[in-house]
């Protein structure tokens, strides 16, 4: 059954880009339930998504987050993260699994942000990825960069851009031979406190460009409600958060007409919890 769910991966690999070796898999639960519309968020899973957004982080952050993939165990992404504010500079350790015994990537990323002033705020990550595939397939390695920015246009509006892997060094896997360099730009709009509309575009070198929506409502105290749609290929996200005075509980699910459901769930510790409508 494991040997026919690794030929399942490297076919699905072979033809989607969402399977690229390498990729950048967008991370946490916030961002899910916005079908990832995340390059101009601020929260702790912007050391995934956009490092910009670590900027505005003042204090110790932990987290943990979970995907499975069309609810199976052996395309789940486990992931885990540390930011460490210092001053003006936040610096950040995380780790990621994706995959099981027979396939499996993980990565270890080290991320350092800052604002730069009032207004921008700008984000680098170095990644050290190591892909397994079984039967004999062997051990590739790589290292990976990533730069991303934050500019604030106005209390309500915001753009950010995120650049992952420009260089694509080359790889000895012989089911893909570079990871991908990926573009991403987007803008945030908050109409009032309690809503923000995220709209933005990906694109991947020499693959069509992907286009997403999300909406995150806070209706009240401790309670959010968000969700998203990204075309290339359609799909559907939704979900909510809790937060409470350490800790924020998150969950998403996002659904292919095709593939499936996928789940999502992330919590986040903080030492000190520090309003922000755009975190």
């Amino acid at each position: 059954m494991k040997r026919i769910i690794l030929l399942l991966i490297i076919f699905l690999k072979a033809h989607f880009i969402c399977f690229s070796s390498g990729e950048n898999i967008k991370t946490g639960s916030r961002s899910a339930g916005m079908a990832h519309a995340s390059v101009c968020l601020h929260d702790m899973w912007s050391i995934y998504n956009n490092q910009a957004g670590l900027a505005s982080i003042k204090k110790f952050s932990a987290g943990i987050s979970f995907e499975n993939r069309f609810m199976l165990k052996e395309l789940s992404n486990k992931t885990a993260a540390i930011i460490f504010p210092f001053k003006s500079n936040v610096f950040g350790l995380s780790v990621s699994q994706f995959g099981f015994s027979l396939y499996n990537e993980n990565k270890i990323g080290l991320s350092y942000s800052k604002n730069l002033n009032e207004k921008l705020s700008a984000g680098v990550q170095l990644n050290y990825l190591t892909t397994h595939i079984g039967d004999n397939f062997g051990n590739t390695s790589n290292i990976l960069g990533e730069i991303g920015f934050q500019y604030i246009l106005s209390p309500q509006l915001t753009i950010g851009a995120h650049l992952y892997n420009p260089y694509q060094p080359n790889s000895k896997n012989i089911i893909h031979k570079k990871a991908p360099t990926i573009i991403r730009f987007g803008i945030s709009y908050l109409p009032s406190d309690k809503i923000i509309i995220a709209i933005e575009t990906e694109k991947t070198v020499h693959y069509n460009p992907i286009f997403k929506v999300g909406i995150e409502y806070h209706p009240v105290q401790k309670i959010y409600i968000r969700s998203g749609v990204s075309t290339n290929p359609i799909f559907n996200a939704a979900g909510f958060g809790l937060e409470f005075t350490h800790f924020k509980l998150d969950f998403a699910a996002s659904y292919h007409q095709t593939l499936g459901f996928t789940p999502h769930v992330s919590i986040i510790y903080q030492t000190s919890y520090k309003k922000n409508n755009t975190k």
